[in-house]
């Protein structure tokens, strides 16, 4: 750019026309330069030429020449135009006037130079630049101009620069342009009375009663500090020590208030003053001062701070506005007091990180406030690369707190109308532990709900066709709380940790704890389609930790510590943790493959929702898990919380859960009302006692009941077997020890050599066997008899390859035995056997007898059946041997049921006595037993694997329906739903579902069942294909999920419930079915009944008699000897006889003996007949 050089004097009035820029790129370059200006009267010009610069522009190769001469010889150049009248100093709306005139210095006769346009132009200076306030041209004159006009008000969106007495400054500037196209021009500075602009007035900080305020008024020599406790003027405070309002601050900035009354509303306002007069109310201030709890002076932001840039904070602000952390910020806040306004809050940006080391974020005098916005990208991953992350990131440590919140911290934003925007869910939340255990890393307390986890699914950054990964977000020793200091209200229904949608959160050493209210209410978690874990953790770095270092989770006085609904392909782990005083401590709805492991449950009264829904009914819960499978519940202790009311105290309850095989394992359950209770089906084949939820090795101690199976309710048929006893332990008086109030007959195994093992107490349909050493099971702890540390349940590969060669080998042992037991069953043909009874001829009545007893104890219901319906052919006698000979068909209900109401049936004492040999065992037992352990170590290996699987932090997805596979069946198909659901495979999710009937041949229940179960995965679908959740169902679609809740079937009703529970506030109990009605089952068989049964029978006559009497026998079928024994009542045998036919009679003579009672017994092998004879 050319200029002249500093030094000329010219330089002061000269200017250059044009060009202004250019560029020489040699030292021969020449370019034309036009100047212009008005010579000052007292510039002699002879005495100077003008120098100029070219300015070398290095990076641009421009070359710098000096010495570069100019002779003033331009025409023109010595004229100039002076304003010789006018004021400098005016208010608004003055009648102002200025005049003019036009010099020619060096004037030609014939080319005299004179003006042809004139302009007069006023320019004020702001702070956005020049403010032209006046500008008028002229053309009238030429050598002379004038102007007359009234000053205009100034505008009131301008900050215009003042002077030292207020006025607001700048420029007029008359300008003319002469004949020559020369602009000549001359300068008048001005100023304009004006009183001062409206005050800005801020709240710096304060410290107690005491308020710091500083203010700015452009113009202004004076102020005013105006205060109130009500708003709006005309401000009348009092009591201030500094004085009444309006407090004459002078020519002051600031301010500091003193004698504040803390928490109270104040009002704030100042007005400027200076010559001119006073200006407008700043814009009013409300503000409450109080004692920060660090007695730290606070600093004040009335307004949004953004903050950009990477920043440390320390000490305490207050926030009015919202603390904006902007992407690519990195924030640490060390210590001190974030203090919200009501509706204030914090916001995380995508790629931003506020780190709370030691800070408390608390609400202002008694009020609550939003809380923590913590916005991430659910298109993007959570990891950083190369520093860099695209989710928002919060960091909580050495004690940070979060107090007094509606939401703790939001990992979502949230819409202008109070919804939640998912399109910004993803963020990071990780609370660290340090060093001191007795410091929690972070407190949550009295906030509505802690932490709101939204749909989020983390992925890998490089591979693009990989499985999910883990949320990254965790929380480790962290207290989360609400006490009597809650300010949303005298009660609580809501949540510490609320989860949707997200997998692999991880919460270690925790505590969640509800001291507001005296009678559980609310939730520790509570989250739906979640995956998550809850484990202890160790303190100090050591292996094996330390028990005083194991740092546990908590959960005291809730409705529900844990509920996990619809867990889809997601599963929940529970390490270590206690339940103290809850009304359920774990609820498990539709969630599959869960870890339940050295849990202590100390469970609490009831629900008071619960109660007015169940009255009586009512009951509280260790663990209440329906419609899952894949479970391992090991190790756990239950009991009643000290000093909770008399109740119904489960606990474990089962309800419909379509188990192949899960055992309940090694638990210990004290002084319940109930141990476990079963309700619905617990099987995934329900006419199949294979297939079940079994308990081992638990033990049980002065619980009014063991074992509670309800009326319509199933569980399987095996309690261990002749190898590996059950193992339980039982209460020794307990009202009963298992009371099955079903039908469905329970084979249970125990050690004889155990005495608290020993089933004595028990009812209809449990058939206790015992079983004396050598037996395998010692009950061993499948987890070295203590806790893993941090939750480590992912198999090695080692022990995977173990987990496979078990399986197969369960595999191949189980279907050797099944086919033995095929080809025993009937003689391996069923329907011939059938054909064969139902063709026979009365006399072929000993030839049936001897082919039906010889394929006994393996014959079927079916055949069983048909034989006694044979009445023609089969005496009762001979049914009534067949019949025993099979104990193993006597356990079920429908054959008992058919020889109790078929048309001839037999008589009540022999179904009496039927019922009980139902007990004995049999080699059928033996077989249908070891089928039985096989399966179930089988399905054990699977689901080890499979639990393995869907706890790492990366699922493979495909390994996992490899074994869904391998166990096979409608339930893991539908496990294999989940997964393509989970991937957005929803072709492969609506084929596998589309074709579930044909597969299985459902009809009845089953295929209404299936039905309404698509209904609800349908549903689900549709809302992942079109973006939406179960939070923004239509009108119909939440009639239709109302009506399943109320009216549908297996997992379609309960899924409803959860949906309702979760999104919408409804509330189900699921009232319990308490046992009552106990029969309790004798152990001891008549064995006159038994012998009657079998066809030993004798009567005599005459009875009384006076010298003879005759005895009528029968032995059984195929027998030809017995004894006849005569004893008179003091037990002394008087005859004996041998009977050496099946069918006769004899008569003794009676003449000799003295009169009185005699007793007469017929002996055949074990079996006997006695009866009274009286001699006259």
């Amino acid at each position: 750019m050319l200029h002249f050089n500093c030094d000329v004097v010219a330089s002061s009035w000269i200017s250059v026309i044009d060009p202004e820029y250019f560029s020489l790129n040699s030292p021969f370059d020449e370019v034309e330069v036009r100047v212009g200006g008005t010579i000052p009267l007292d510039f002699d010009h002879d005495d100077y030429f003008f120098q100029m610069d070219v300015v070398n522009v290095n990076d641009s190769n421009y070359f710098k020449y000096v010495g570069v001469t100019y002779h003033v010889e331009s025409i023109g150049v010595g004229d100039w135009i002076e304003i010789i009248d006018g004021i400098n100093s005016f208010s608004e709306s003055d009648d102002l006037d200025y005049h003019a005139l036009f010099y020619d210095y060096d004037p030609d006769p014939n080319d005299p130079d004179y003006i042809t346009d004139w302009n007069l132009k006023i320019t004020l200076f702001t702070s956005e630049g020049e403010y032209t306030y006046v500008d008028v041209d002229k053309n009238c004159c030429t050598t002379y101009a004038d102007w007359y006009f009234t000053a205009p008000d100034l505008p009131e969106n301008y900050y215009f620069f003042r002077n030292y007495q207020g006025q607001v400054t700048g420029n007029l500037r008359i300008t003319g342009i002469d004949n020559d196209e020369l602009e000549h021009y001359d300068l008048l500075e001005i100023g304009i009375n004006k009183e001062p602009d409206k005050p800005i007035l801020y709240p710096q900080q304060f410290d107690g009663s005491s308020l710091k305020l500083v203010f700015s008024s452009n113009g202004a020599t004076n102020y005013y500090v105006y205060y109130d406790t009500d708003p709006y003027p005309p401000y009348n405070g009092t009591g201030l020590i500094q004085g009444d309002s309006p407090i004459n601050a002078g020519n002051l900035s600031q301010l500091q208030l003193d004698g504040l009354q803390t928490c109270t509303p104040y009002y704030f306002t100042v007005k400027a003053e200076n010559n001119v007069g006073l200006s407008e109310y700043s814009d009013e201030v409300n503000i409450e001062v109080f004692e920060s709890s660090n007695s730290q002076p606070v600093n004040v932001n009335l307004y949004d701070l953004e903050i950009g840039n990477d920043t440390q904070i320390d000490g305490n602000y207050y926030f009015v506005g919202d603390l904006i952390i902007q992407s690519g910020a990195t924030v640490e806040w060390g210590n001190g007091y974030c203090l919200m306004e009501e509706d204030s809050k914090i916001i995380i940006e995508p790629g931003a990180k506020l780190t709370l080391n030691g800070t408390t974020c608390i609400g202002t005098c008694g009020q609550t406030w939003l809380g923590i916005e913590l916005w991430g990208n659910p298109d993007e991953h959570q990891f950083t690369i190369d520093g860099e992350c695209a989710q928002g990131t919060l960091i909580l440590k050495n004690g940070a707190e979060i107090v007094n919140a509606v939401t703790g911290v939001l990992l979502a934003a949230t819409n202008e109308d109070g919804s939640i925007d998912d399109t910004k869910s993803g963020g990071i939340i990780q609370a660290q532990y340090f060093e001191n255990p007795e410091d929690p890393a972070a407190m949550f307390i009295n906030n509505q709900t802690a932490i709101v986890f939204r749909p989020y699914h983390n992925f890998h950054p490089i591979i693009e066709e990989g499985y999910e990964l883990s949320n990254l977000s965790f929380v480790e020793n962290c207290l989360f709380e609400v006490n009597g200091d809650y300010l949303m209200g005298n009660d609580w229904w809501d949540t510490h940790i609320f989860m949707f949608d997200v997998f692999g959160v991880k919460i270690k050493g925790s505590e969640f704890v509800n001291n507001l209210t005296a009678e559980p209410s609310g939730h520790g978690i509570n989250a739906y389609h979640a995956g998550f874990s809850v484990m202890a953790m160790c303190s100090e770095g050591i292996i094996p930790c330390p028990e005083e270092s194991i740092l546990k989770n908590y959960f005291t006085n809730f409705t529900k510590g844990i509920n996990l609904l619809s867990a889809g392909s997601y599963t929940i782990t529970v390490n270590n943790a206690e339940f103290i005083d809850n009304s359920s401590g774990i609820i498990l709805d539709d969630v599959d493959n869960a870890t339940l492991i050295f849990n202590k449950f100390y469970i609490g009264e009831t629900d008071e929702g619960d109660e007015q829904q169940c009255g009586e009914n009512t009951a509280t819960y260790g663990i209440d898990i329906s419609g899952s499978i894949g479970f391992a519940i090991e190790e756990n202790y239950f009991s009643k919380a000290q000093g909770t009311p008399p109740g119904n105290y489960i606990g474990i309850r089962l309800t419909d859960c379509p188990s192949y095989s899960d055992v309940i394992y090694l638990n210990e359950f004290d002084g319940l009302s109930v141990g476990i209770q079963a309700e619905g089906v617990n099987r995934s084949i329900e006419n199949s006692d294979v297939t079940g939820v079994t308990y081992i090795c638990n033990q049980n101690t002065a619980n009014s009941y063991d074992f509670y199976v309800a009326d319509v309710s199933k569980v399987g048929g095996y309690m261990g077997d002749r190898r590996y006893p059950s193992g339980n332990t039982l209460s020794p008086n307990a009202a009963v020890q298992f009371q099955n109030d079903y039908t469905e007959a329970i084979i249970y195994y125990y050690k004889h050599e155990e005495q608290d093992q020993w089933l004595t107490n028990y009812s209809s349909y449990v058939f206790p066997i015992a079983v004396s050493d050598p037996y395998v099971n010692d009950c061993p702890s499948h987890y070295g008899g203590q806790p893993p540390i941090d939750g480590v349940l992912v198999l090695s590969d080692t022990e995977i390859l173990q987990m496979e060669t078990l399986y197969l080998e369960s595999h191949n042992d189980y279907n050797n035995v099944e086919t033995l037991y095929n080809n025993l069953l009937d003689g391996g043909n069923t329907q011939a056997l059938q054909a064969d009874v139902e063709t026979a001829w009365p006399q072929d009545m000993w030839e049936l007898r001897a082919e039906l007893l010889g394929k006994s104890p393996h014959l079927s219901k079916e055949v069983l059946m048909v034989a006694a319906d044979k009445t023609d052919v089969l005496p009762e006698s001979v049914l009534f041997e067949i019949l025993s000979a099979n104990p193993d068909e006597l356990r079920k209900e429908e054959l008992m049921a058919y020889l109790e109401n078929k048309a001839q049936p037999l008589p009540q004492y022999m179904i009496d006595i039927l019922g009980q040999l139902a007990n004995g065992t049999s080699y059928k037992t033996v077989l249908l037993s070891e089928m039985a352990a096989y399966h179930a170590q089988k399905i054990a290996a699977a689901q080890a694997v499979i639990r393995s699987i869907v706890n790492e932090d990366e699922p493979d997805l495909d390994e996992l329906r490899n074994w869904f596979d391998n166990i096979g069946g409608l339930e893991t198909d539908k496990q294999i739903i989940e997964t393509y659901i989970l991937e957005g495979d929803y072709n492969s999710a609506q084929s596998l579902l589309d074709i579930l009937p044909a597969l299985y041949e459902l009809s009845g229940d089953k295929l209404q069942d299936y039905n309404d179960y698509k209904s609800i995965k349908q549903l689900e679908i549709d809302l992942a294909q079109q973006g939406r959740t179960i939070f923004g169902l239509t009108e119909t679609e939440l009639a239709t999920i109302v009506n399943f809740a109320e009216y549908g079937t297996g997992s379609a009703k309960t899924s409803a419930q959860g949906i309702l529970e979760f999104a919408y506030g409804y509330n189900y109990c699921n009232c319990p079915d308490l046992p009552e009605n106990i029969q309790l089952k004798s152990g001891v068989i008549d064995m006159g009944d038994l012998a009657r049964a079998k066809g030993l029978a004798i009567n005599s006559e005459p009875n009384p008699a006076d010298t003879w009497v005759a005895f009528d026998y029968t032995l059984p079928l195929s027998e030809t000897d017995g004894i006849l024994e005569i004893t008179d009542n003091l037990g002394r045998t008087i005859r004996t006889v041998d009977i050496t036919q099946q069918q006769g009679q004899y008569v003794l003579d009676i003449r000799n003996y003295n009169a009185g009672v005699y007793y007469y017994t017929l002996k055949c092998g074990t079996l006997q007949q006695t009866g009274k004879l009286i001699v006259n």
